[in-house]
């Protein structure tokens, strides 16, 4: 049986319905591991959920399950920011158990078989890492995603002491530079608006976030919420030829 806040498990399953309906759950005595990724293999999400960030928490679930998150945010539309919800293993059915204040849900686990595996990569390494500040990150991404439609990009650059979001249409173009204090080496990439868009939502209520990246690569964001390791990658966007 594990237990956590209504307020951080709907932050996490927004997350991964960013991402996914489905993700895997991997459960060991050390705490909760998820894994989500989307149809097009573009977007990977891994949430880190050590045990003290539970209110509750045994080993009683230890093992890997397939869970619909699209059911789970439905289930935690009513619940608020104060309760803990919790999440037990009906021994006979092997069903799990969603409780919280007087109600108990029954859901069905997926197969895994059914749930899409992270792709196998190698240790990503990147040329620089940013601490954002995402009031003025989410104001750039918006600057952009105010002019563009449905399939447009995003230029994330850093040069010097400027990290740049940018966008240059045919017709509209919009750039967004933030100071820092050290210079940061020269990297490049373009990204899907929408991605981007939701990746910067979900990490509204974050703390420390901080964004790798290189020329002509994918991007990953760190942020942290009371406790919670959320960690997403996002494939760039190739040159069209």
């Amino acid at each position: 049986m594990f237990a956590i806040s209504g307020d951080v498990l709907r932050m996490v399953t927004k997350a991964v319905r960013q991402v996914s309906n489905e993700a895997r759950l991997k459960m060991s005595d050390k705490g909760v591991i998820i894994q989500a990724v989307d149809p097009a293999v573009v977007e990977l999400l891994v949430v880190k959920m050590p045990a003290n960030s539970f209110s509750a928490y045994n080993s009683e679930l230890n093992g890997e399950i397939g869970l619909d998150f699209g059911e789970l945010e439905e289930i935690l539309s009513a619940v608020t920011a104060d309760i803990d919800v919790c999440f037990t293993r009906d021994k006979n059915t092997g069903q799990l158990l969603i409780s919280y204040g007087t109600t108990e849900y029954t859901l069905p686990l997926l197969s895994l078989s059914e749930v899409r595996v992270l792709p196998r990569t190698q240790e990503m390494s990147f040329d620089v890492t940013v601490s954002l500040d995402m009031n003025q990150f989410t104001t750039a991404i918006k600057s952009v995603k105010n002019i563009t439609s449905t399939g447009d990009d995003v230029t994330i650059m850093t040069a010097g002491k400027e990290l740049s979001v940018l966008h240059s249409g045919r017709d509209k173009k919009v750039k967004t530079s933030l100071k820092y204090d050290d210079d940061m080496v020269e990297a490049v990439a373009r990204f899907s608006i929408e991605y981007i868009d939701g990746v910067v939502a979900s990490l509204r209520k974050c703390e420390d976030v901080v964004m790798s990246l290189s020329m002509s690569y994918p991007v990953r964001f760190d942020g942290n919420y009371e406790g919670v390791d959320l960690i997403w990658i996002v494939a760039p966007r190739l040159e069209e030829s």
